[in-house]
């Protein structure tokens, strides 16, 4: 019973890492001047660099790096879904970003 316990889940864990490096699409928070952002790349080219708040007035970065990573999270949702990439007020409101 352990051996098909273990594997198991290395079938589950290995065929999650084939999965990820099939898409090679990876959401990653940058540090910028005064807080944080987020990069979406396709193995080594970027996507899209958003070093602000996306969708409010000004320009200002993510205080925190928990924001920008589910924002980023949420775009990159977006993309695999063949969806635009833009996020909403409403929908940082939703993630609970602070504005």
């Amino acid at each position: 019973m352990a051996a098909v316990v273990i594997l198991v889940a290395y079938i589950t864990f290995n065929l999650k890492k084939v999965e990820v490096k099939k898409t090679q699409l990876r959401a990653e928070t940058i540090k910028v001047t005064n807080g944080y952002g987020y990069e979406i790349l396709y193995e080594d080219k970027i996507l899209v660099k958003q070093e602000v708040i996306p969708a409010i007035q000004g320009k200002r970065p993510f205080e925190s790096e928990k924001d920008a990573r589910l924002v980023a999270d949420e775009v990159l949702k977006k993309i695999t879904k063949k969806k635009a990439p833009f996020v909403t007020v409403a929908e940082l409101n939703e993630l609970r970003i602070k504005l």
